[in-house]
């Protein structure tokens, strides 16, 4: 019966050791994923900058490429730096604010992520099929729009996820867990 115990409670110990050595492995695969992608779109971050400094005129569709990468960036920052600590086993390290904080600016980049790349999209569209004379004035048209609408989205996405605060609860220290269910995160 001991020897039994004994096995069970080793086997138990190497299950337990192998879940963490998953969740690390898991954790350095993400966050070698982050350390690539904000070091991929800072240093085109970066080069926007210098052309803008230098005072070099941009093309319209870097203007929507600078709006994409910044919103990747805090993407980056809002949801893979918290994934990677909870693979760590750093589980509940936000309070209810940061929590909130977390997934409204991950929302707010995603959305303007995903308009980033339509908008993106659509001008390339534009730009190649520009021998029609209608797709010519539709092309000086969006040049002209590019900037202010990129900016507008911004707002628009902050907007429409101003709710998003509200919906989402931070981690619960209650002695009664009855009722509440663990997503994990």
């Amino acid at each position: 019966f001991y020897h039994s115990v004994a096995m069970t409670n080793v086997f138990t110990f190497l299950i337990g050791m192998k879940m963490a050595s998953q969740n690390v492995a898991m954790g350095i695969f993400v966050f070698s994923q982050i350390t690539v992608g904000m070091l991929g779109n800072s240093s085109i971050l970066f080069y926007y900058v210098i052309l803008m400094v230098s005072g070099k005129n941009l093309m319209p569709k870097d203007l929507i490429i600078e709006h994409l990468t910044f919103a990747n960036c805090l993407s980056i920052i809002s949801r893979g730096i918290p994934q990677t600590l909870a693979d760590y086993g750093l589980k509940d390290f936000l309070d209810d604010i940061g929590c909130k904080l977390i997934v409204y600016i991950y929302r707010i980049t995603r959305g303007m992520s995903l308009y980033a790349m339509c908008l993106l999209s659509c001008f390339q569209a534009i730009t190649i099929s520009s021998r029609n004379s209608r797709w010519m004035m539709l092309k000086h048209r969006a040049i002209k729009y590019i900037g202010p609408s990129c900016s507008v989205s911004w707002l628009v996405h902050v907007l429409l996820n101003i709710l998003t605060p509200a919906r989402v609860s931070g981690p619960s220290h209650k002695k009664n867990v009855t009722y509440i269910m663990s997503y994990g995160s």
